[in-house]
């Protein structure tokens, strides 16, 4: 899912979000977010000024029994 918050007429925070068992590599991402930038939102000329990306732990365990699983001493 890519999402779109304008801050202003100029500038925006623009999000790829992915549910997926596997990390893709790094040109997907790139290439998912021009294709959304120019092509759904029609922006041809544009700058990106900072990017980040990472992995959030999705699981359907509780909190706790996840913590168990991830820390078996405690």
């Amino acid at each position: 899912m890519i999402s779109s918050s304008p801050f202003t007429s100029r500038r925006a925070l623009v999000e790829y979000v992915l549910f997926s068992p596997d990390v893709l590599r790094q040109e997907h991402y790139e290439r998912a977010l021009r294709e959304h930038i120019e092509m759904a939102r029609g922006i041809q000329d544009y700058q990106i000024v900072f990017e980040e990306n990472g992995c959030v732990p999705i699981t359907d365990y509780s909190s706790a029994s996840w913590t168990r699983r991830r820390r078996p001493w405690t």
